[in-house]
This record gives structure tokens, C-alpha cells and sequence, in this order.
């Protein structure tokens, strides 16, 4: 349209339209005549901008004709918080219409949408309410919408009780305002104009997606509601919001680009953007102890008989009515009765709102007509009585609507019906429907997987320019892999304004690289409030390194609750340091369902020192199957103690073949003395390449004698790196005679840095007759740290004469503080007659706790005839739980009459793994003492023992 021909439709000048186009403030009849010149050809445009006019003329109500200059137009003052209604500024037949609509705290429940109940002995209907636990946070919100505008939304099954929970919300928060209640599938524009044009008015909605699509509910009209401050209040059915609000994965890999909202219809994007409330149907314990204060029968019925039911559940009959049907249609008596109620239920499943009595009465006889006539069908007349008859005072299966030609159904037995819809249904519903209960249908279709049918109501639609038939058509013709056809569909159907089609085309273009236009379509999916495309857009932009505007779509996204846009914008956040940041968005992305942040989080409040916050989140992921969740919980849980429960998530873990939670697993079973269930753990640990894992196997299994696998677990482990397997390899083939072998990885622990490694090359170097090549080994690895190079290089020295520098290193490593080297020394000095010397040594060894040095001393003061302080010094070393001592010990107190005592330490002495001297002094004790068949076992005990003992001890520590 031309500026000449604008101004010639609103009967202005061009020169004024072109000041007041250029930014003039205009008069409120300048912006209506330029809202009627504009108005679109099309239907659903012409209809948003007149409700744009409506808008504006409710805020602006027409003045005296004589008028001064151009006012600023000014929006409604914020509403008091009082109880008392504001006067309303219109009079005549508009203010009575809005007199007819009733008050909150006049209204009935039954007439809000509640069901009802069996009737009390008043032919009451409605039972008391009983508070739930929601209802606090219910009514806070009724009043901040009617403060500030907005949609409440409650959300929960059938009979859950959502319709008589909010409407206890409404009359207890805004018991004045006038409810404005529209009828289900009505055009809301007329309402919506209505609702604009009054004042402390409630717009009600009970089961709002009966009013969600082009003519219904769109993020539009809420927005005009919400302006004008006029509070929108909905129910909706769990098994609805899902298949409205969640996102649909297509085929083909492309997840991660594609998805659309399974409605696809514009009214999806409102669900999308909502903080919903969700009622249980089941009771809380809170809310059952509230009812048993109840003294109404119906309510003590409900306590005491309700099973796995909810109470509202249990009141409104649903479980009763849904056992009957099903009683009916299996031989009840009524299987005539029991198909019409099945027919209606599956018409409601297909996408209609109602069943056009003359639609179901045609598949009725149809049905009839080729049944088993074994069923016996009663007649049809008794059967639509049986069908329509009021149970429990409460409900009938089927219901009267508001047209007399058509019948609805109870929806607790929709909700509870999961059986497969006859072709013949699904053509009946598409041969009865209008093109928007058409699309319902198709909707349907496709969401119950039976995509000929979707197409069949689909594809009529699309060609007429029915953007959201259009759009999800492109879905099915994608499954179908007709990608080009798609792309036409929802190219067409984007370039119309259409910001699901907008972002599907974007993920396409995207896969197939088209980057710059998938770029175009979904910012202009974004801007119109598609939370996956600004996620989608964001995550490109941060890829190109575009990471300010990639932050700000990604923003966007979390902002509209985009799980995964909190989650990377977490990540991002950790990755430059904004730690808090961080912990915000992945809080919000964990509260949102993300088993990611949640651990993510998990771990990063574990790492702070924040275990109880940590416990909550980590939890919250491993309950889910997490499995990395699962095996840190595990870890946190050790630390605390909680030995069993930790257990039980390293288990869930390690049965996903999760390689640390098994190792994890194993370590604690073998911790609690569970070793042989311990070991299928470590082994599949350390078959999927755990070197922990195959390390420790190989550990247990040379401790079980099994050295043939033990080596190989060990040779694993060692060839990944770990330096000790290294060492305890070469330990086991040194042990086997196999000394090349041995010498190699003894050489690869000891380059490594292992102490032991170099002490035992060593050792074999010696024993190999390399004399010298051990000795300048051992003098290139001494470790101040470690006693045992020292030692052991002592003792070569002795052994080849040179005693002063065996002397000399001794006292050089007892300086260090090792008692060993003291006790060492003690011994050269008593072999060179030095033995005064050498006692004080000991003693100075022995009372800092040294048990070698306290042992030899007992022996020394032994002999001497000392044996109370040989006693003494036996007991220090004794101690340390070794052998010798302990036998030693109770030679001793045998030697001094000690009986009873002596015996102890000799029990002690064989459990520490003495089978030759314990064993034979406590046989010849035992016969000292009568107990003759005792002192047999052990004594064929000893002589086992001294049969198996090895002429000489390996000197290998």
C-alpha cells in the first residue's frame, strides 16, 4: 500500500500521515484509522490486528468531540492490591453482558470444569476441600497475575484434582473478579476483546488445549491479555501438556538440529515458555493427614478404600467407571453399551473434541453388523442408556455438550485407554472435521505413529496455506526421507511467519551446509521465541568464535528454560573463570532435568568441599542412571562412611561396564573382606584397560599362589606405565628363577624413580655374581629417604672386608634418624668387641620403637641373664606383630612359669606365620599341661613345617 493510497483509507492528509509516521506522538483516532487501513488479507493477520484496535481502544476510550491538541496516549494505571473493584468506565448493553458473568466467590465448581462427586445425603455434589500442598504457591501466583498479567498454569492427570485446586485459588485470591469462561474450540477474539475492554475480570481456560491454535490461544492474544492486566487461569491434562510441550528428535542423525514441538501448533509456544504447577494425582502423606480431619463421608469413604488411587480420583468414580467399561466389554453384560463408549473414547484419541452422535451411531451399527454374534449385543437403545446412565451420582461414560447433536466422553477413560485406533475411526474423524479440527486429527495421527493418516489430514491443509499443517507435514515427509519435498513445505510455510517451520528449515540447511541461510531462518525462529533455534544459533556463533552474540543467544534460550542452553552457557561460564556464573546455569540446568549439570555440578561442589549440597545433585543424576554420577556418589559416599550405600552405586555403575565404578567396586569388596566377589570386578576393570585395576588383580592373584595369571595382569599393568607393577613383576619372576626377565623390569621401576626396584636390582646383581655392578648401582640410587640401599650395601661391605666403610655409611645413615642403621651399626660393633657400644645403640633403637633393634636387645639381655628387661624390650618388638619376638616372648615367660601367658603369645606367634618354634613349644606346653590330642596337632604341625621350610632366605625386600 502507498503512503497516498494509506492516507486516502484513513481520510487524512499525506503530510500529516508522513509526520506522525516519522515518530509525532499521535491521537488515539489516528492510530485506529492506521490499524484499520493495515489490516492484513489474511484471516489470522487481519484477526491480531484487530485485536491490537481493541487493545488500544479499551485503554483509550473516545473522548468529547470538541478536542485540544494530540494527547499522548497512556497506559492503565497498575490495579490496588485492595478487595474493592475498580469502577468500569463502560455503561449501557456492553456493562450489562459483563454483569451476566458470575463472581469467583459465587461461582460453582461444577461449572468451572471440577467433577463431581457422589452426592451427600443434601444432594451435594461437591465435597469440602482439602488443602493441598500446592495451594500456598497456587494462590501466590493467581494474585501476581492479577497484579501483572499472565497465564497460570496447573497441570496434572485425570481427577488429579488441578480444575477444583485452582478454582479454590481463585476464590480465595480474587473473590471479586467476574470469570469470563469460554466455551471449548470457541474463537477466543471476541472474548479476548471482551476480557480487554473490563475490568477485574479472570479469563478461565479448564483444559486449555481445547483452546490452543490459530483461532484459539496464541503467544499473541496472551500478550494482549497481559497488557491489559486481565489474568488467564488453566488446567490441562499431564498426557496433553506432554504431547504439546516435548520436543520430537528427527531421523537420520540429525537430533541435533532438527526438532519441532510435537503440537507444532502456534498455541505449543506458550507451553514452551510457562512455569507450570503440577498436581499429583497420588496424595502426599501431608494432604492425607488433612483429610482424615474431614468428618464428610464421602471423604472417610475415599481414605479408607481409595488403593493405588488418588482421593479426587477415588470421589469422581473414575477408577469405578473405568472397571465397569472394562467389565462390559469382556462380558459384563453390556458389550454393546461397552463399543459405543470404546468408539467415543478412541473419536476423542483422534483428535476430536466431540463424537457427532451421528457419526458414532453409523460406527456402532457398523461395528455390530460384523460382529461375533456369540456376544449377545443388547439393544441399541439400552446400550446409549447403559452408556449415558449417571454413576455414583458423579459422571456417566459418555456426557452432553453444549450441542445437542454431539456426546463427549469422561476423560479418565481417554487418559487410561492405550489401544490401538481402527482405521475406521480415523476416517470417520477426518470426514466429520472442519480444517482446524482437521488438523487435530492429523496431529493426532502423527503423534500415535500412524503417519498415512497425519498425511491423509495434513496434506489438504498445507496446500491451502496452513502454516502448522504445513510444518508438520515437512516433519513426515523428512521420516519418510523426502528431505527436498520438507524443505519446500516448511520454506513456504517459515516465509509466512511460521517460526516452527522457520527452525526445522534452519537444522536442514545447517546438516546439508548450507550455513549462512540456516543462519537467516533460525534467528528468525528465534525472534519470535523458539528457544531450540536461538540455542542451535548460539552454539554456532560460539564455533565461528563469534562468542559475544553466541552468548546472547544462548542467554536468550535459558531464559525461555532451554535446558541444554543452561548447561553450555554453565560450560562457558567455568571455562573463563565465572565460577558463580556458572554454578547458576547449571543449577537452573540441573533443576530443569539435565542429568549433565546435575553432575557437573555434582562434582564441582564435591571438589569445593561442599559434600552435602554435592550428595543432593549427584544423586539426583545416579537415581537417573547416570553412571559417572553413580560412581562419584559412590566416592562420596565412602568418605562419610556409608560403606553399603556406596556400594550399591558402584554396582549400578559397574554393571553398565562402567570402568572406574567396577575398580571403585572391587577395592571396597575387597576392603570388607570380600575378595573372591571382588575379583570379577577388578578383572573387567582391568580388562577394559584399567591399569589400577590390573595392577591390584595381579597383586591378589600372586597372594593366592595363581602367579601364572598374576603375571599377566602385572606385565598388563607394567607395559601401561605403572611403575610398581613393574617392580612386583620382576619380585615374581626373580622369585621363579627367571633373573634376565626380572633384571629388566626391575631396571624399568628403578630408572622410574622406585626405590624398592633399585635395592632388589641390587640384590640380583649380587646374587648373579656381579659384585661390583651392584655396588655402583646401589652407590648411584641411595636415597636419604630409604634406609634399604644403605643397609644392604653395608652388609656387601662387611661381607668383603671393609668394615670401615660399612661403618662409616651406617653411621651416616643412623644420623639421618633410620633406627634400622642404628641397629646395623649396634650389630658391627658387637662383631668388632665393641659391645657396651653396641648396647647403647640398641637401646637408643629399641626405646625409639625400632622392633629389630628391641628384639636383638631381648636376646642380648637374655643371654645375659637379664630376663626382666629382656622381657621388656621383647614386648616393644612384639609390638610390631613379627614372629620372632612373640615366640621369643613366650619362650621366656615359659622359662619364668608364666603358663597361661606364654600360650598366648605362641597362638599369636604361629597366626603371624611361625610353623616350626611356635608350634612345637606350644605342643610340648599343651603336654605339660594334660591336653595330649592338642598338643598332637601341633606338633605334626611343626614338623610340617620344618619339612617345607627353604634351606635359606631370600634376601629380596
Amino acid at each position: 500500500m502507498t503512503l497516498r493510497d494509506l492516507a486516502a483509507e484513513m481520510r487524512v492528509g499525506r503530510s500529516q500521515l508522513s509526520v506522525y509516521l516519522g515518530g509525532s506522538v499521535p491521537r488515539a483516532d489516528f492510530v485506529e484509522a492506521l490499524v484499520r487501513a493495515t489490516v492484513a488479507e489474511s484471516l489470522r493477520e487481519r484477526r491480531q490486528a484487530e485485536v491490537a484496535l481493541l487493545l488500544f481502544q479499551a485503554q483509550h476510550p473516545p473522548r468529547p468531540a470538541a478536542r485540544t491538541a494530540p494527547a499522548k496516549p497512556e497506559l492503565p494505571a497498575p490495579r490496588p492490591a485492595g478487595d474493592e473493584p475498580r469502577s468500569d468506565p463502560y455503561t449501557g448493553p456492553e456493562q450489562r453482558l459483563r454483569e451476566t458473568w458470575p463472581k469467583a466467590a459465587e461461582w460453582d465448581a461444577l461449572a468451572a470444569g471440577a467433577h463431581r462427586a457422589r452426592p451427600n445425603a443434601r444432594g451435594e455434589a461437591v465435597p469440602p476441600y482439602v488443602q493441598r500442598d500446592v495451594d500456598v504457591e497456587l494462590r501466590r501466583r493467581v494474585t501476581a497475575a492479577a497484579e501483572h498479567g499472565g497465564l497460570v498454569l496447573v497441570v496434572g492427570e485425570s481427577t488429579a484434582g488441578k480444575t477444583r485446586a485452582l478454582y479454590q485459588a481463585l476464590r480465595a485470591a480474587l473473590p471479586h473478579y467476574r470469570v469470563l469462561a469460554p466455551a471449548k474450540g470457541a474463537v477466543l477474539l471476541p472474548t479476548v476483546e471482551s476480557a480487554c475492554r473490563s475490568t477485574e475480570c479472570v479469563l478461565w481456560l479448564d483444559d486449555l488445549d481445547a483452546y490452543l491454535g490459530p483461532d484459539g490461544l496464541t503467544p499473541t492474544l496472551l500478550g494482549h491479555l497481559t497488557h491489559a492486566r486481565v489474568p488467564v487461569l488453566a488446567t490441562i491434562r499431564t498426557q496433553q501438556y506432554e504431547a504439546f510441550r516435548s520436543p520430537l528428535l528427527m531421523p537420520g542423525g540429525r537430533e541435533d538440529h532438527i526438532s519441532t514441538h510435537r503440537t507444532v501448533a502456534t498455541g505449543a509456544q506458550i507451553l514452551r515458555q510457562l512455569d507450570f504447577l503440577r498436581l499429583h494425582r497420588l496424595w502426599s502423606e501431608e494432604e492425607l493427614e488433612r483429610a482424615q480431619a474431614s468428618d464428610d463421608p464421602r471423604i472417610v469413604d475415599a481414605l479408607r478404600h481409595h488403593g493405588p488411587h488418588g482421593i479426587a480420583e477415588y470421589l469422581a468414580a473414575g477408577p469405578a467407571l473405568l472397571d465397569e467399561w472394562e467389565a462390559a466389554a469382556h462380558g459384563g453384560g453390556h458389550p454393546s453399551g461397552a463399543l459405543l463408549v470404546s468408539l467415543a473414547v478412541d473419536l476423542r484419541r483422534a483428535g476430536r473434541n466431540a463424537c457427532p452422535d451421528k457419526v458414532l451411531r453409523r460406527l456402532h451399527r457398523e461395528r455390530l453388523a460384523v460382529a461375533d454374534p456369540l456376544i449377545r449385543p443388547e439393544p441399541v437403545e439400552e446400550a446409549w442408556r447403559w452408556a449415558t446412565q449417571v454413576r455414583y451420582g458423579a459422571t456417566s461414560m459418555l456426557l452432553p455438550t453444549m450441542d445437542p447433536t454431539s456426546w463427549n466422553v469422561f476423560d479418565y477413560l481417554v487418559d487410561h485407554t492405550r489401544t490401538r485406533i481402527a482405521p475406521d475411526v480415523w476416517q470417520a474423524a477426518l470426514e466429520c472435521s472442519t480444517n482446524e479440527e482437521r488438523f487435530r486429527v492429523g496431529y493426532s495421527a502423527f503423534f500415535r505413529g500412524v503417519p498415512q493418516v497425519a498425511k491423509e489430514a495434513l496434506a489438504p491443509l498445507a496446500e491451502e496455506a496452513h502454516s502448522d499443517a504445513a510444518n508438520l507435514l515437512g516433519v513426515l515427509l523428512l521420516e519418510e526421507r523426502r528431505p527436498e519435498e520438507a524443505q519446500a513445505l516448511w520454506r513456504r510455510a517459515a516465509d509466512a511467519g511460521h517460526p516452527g517451520a522457520a527452525h526445522n528449515l534452519g537444522g536442514i540447511l545447517h546438516f546439508e551446509g548450507h550455513g549462512d541461510e540456516a543462519r537467516h531462518y533460525w534467528r528468525m525462529a528465534a525472534a519470535a521465541g523458539v528457544s531450540d533455534s536461538a540455542f542451535h544459533l548460539g552454539t554456532l556463533l560460539m564455533n565461528d568464535e563469534q562468542e559475544e552474540e553466541g552468548e546472547a543467544f544462548w542467554r536468550q534460550a535459558a531464559g525461555a528454560g532451554h535446558i541444554d542452553a543452561a548447561h553450555a552457557l554453565a560450560s562457558h561460564a567455568h571455562r573463563t573463570g565465572r565460577l558463580d556464573e556458572a554454578r547458576v546455569y547449571w543449577r537452573q540446568a540441573a533443576d530443569g532435568g539435565s542429568l549433565e549439570s546435575a553432575f557437573t555440578l555434582g562434582t564441582m561442589l564435591k571438589a569445593e568441599g561442599r559434600p552435602e549440597e554435592a550428595e543432593i545433585y549427584l544423586r539426583r543424576a545416579a537415581d537417573a542412571h547416570h553412571a559417572d554420577a553413580a560412581n562419584i556418589l559412590g566416592a562420596l559416599l565412602c568418605r562419610s562412611g556409608r560403606n553399603d550405600e556406596a556400594m550399591a552405586y558402584y554396582r549400578q555403575a559397574a554393571d553398565t561396564s562402567h570402568t572406574p565404578a567396577s575398580y571403585n567396586l572391587a577395592c571396597l569388596l575387597r576392603s570388607s573382606g570380600h575378595l573372591a566377589e571382588a575379583e570379577p570386578y577388578f578383572r573387567q576393570a582391568a580388562d577394559a584397560g584399567h591399569r589400577e585395576a590390573a595392577y591390584s588383580l595381579g597383586n591378589e592373584l600372586t597372594t593366592l599362589g595363581r602367579t601364572d595369571e598374576a603375571e599377566t595382569y602385572l606385565r598388563r599393568a607394567a607395559h601401561a606405565g605403572h611403575t610398581s607393577a613393574a617392580y612386583n613383576l620382576a619380585n615374581l619372576l626373580f622369585r621363579a628363577g627367571r633373573h634376565d626377565e626380572a633384571e629388566r623390569y626391575y631396571r624399568d621401576a628403578s630408572e622410574a624413580g622406585h626405590i624398592e626396584a633399585a635395592n632388589n636390582l641390587g640384590v640380583l646383581l649380587l646374587e648373579t655374581g656381579r659384585p661390583e655392578e651392584a655396588e655402583a648401582h646401589w652407590v648411584r640410587h641411595i636415597d636419604p629417604s630409604d634406609p634399604d640401599i644403605p643397609l644392604n650395601l653395608a652388609s656387601h661391605l662387611m661381607a668383603s672386608g671393609r668394615r670401615e666403610e660399612a661403618e662409616a655409611l651406617l653411621r651416616r645413615t643412623a644420623d639421618l634418624g633410620h633406627l634400622r642403621a642404628v641397629t646395623r651399626l649396634g650389630g658391627l660393633m658387637e662383631a668388632t668387641g665393641r659391645f657396651e657400644d653396641a648396647v647403647d645403640l640398641w637401646r637408643r633403637a629399641a626405646d625409639s620403637g625400632d622392633p629389630e633393634a628391641a628384639y636383638v636387645l631381648g636376646n642380648v639381655l637374655r643371654t645375659k641373664g637379664r630376663k626382666a628387661q629382656a622381657e621388656t624390650y621383647y614386648r616393644i618388638a612384639a609390638k610390631s606383630g613379627l614372629k620372632e619376638p612373640l615366640t621369643n616372648l613366650a619362650g621366656l615367660l615359659i622359662e619364668r612359669g608364666r603358663h597361661e601367658e606364654a600360650e598366648k603369645h605362641l597362638r599369636l606367634a604361629i597366626d603371624a606365620g611361625d610353623t616350626t618354634f611356635a608350634p612345637s613349644n606350644l605342643a610340648l606346653l599343651l603336654r605339660r599341661t594334660g591336653r595330649e590330642e592338642e598338643a598332637q596337632h601341633y606338633f605334626r604341625m611343626a614338623a610340617e613345617g620344618l619339612a617345607g621350610k627353604p634351606r635359606g632366605d631370600g634376601t629380596a625386600q
